[in-house]
């Protein structure tokens, strides 16, 4: 069972630097596509 862990905690610290960026990616692309799209569109959205 320890060994199983162990592996697991391993296999999530292999993949988590690896999701972190990706999601990184995203949210950085879809801030730089959304903000001007809310600001031309409604401004109000944008301060919520």
């Amino acid at each position: 069972k320890q060994r199983e862990e162990e592996k697991r905690r391993k296999r999530e610290m292999e993949s988590a630097p690896a999701a972190v960026s990706e999601m990184l990616n995203i949210l950085g692309t879809m801030r730089r596509r959304a903000k001007p799209v809310r600001q031309s569109i409604n401004p109000p959205d944008v301060s919520t």
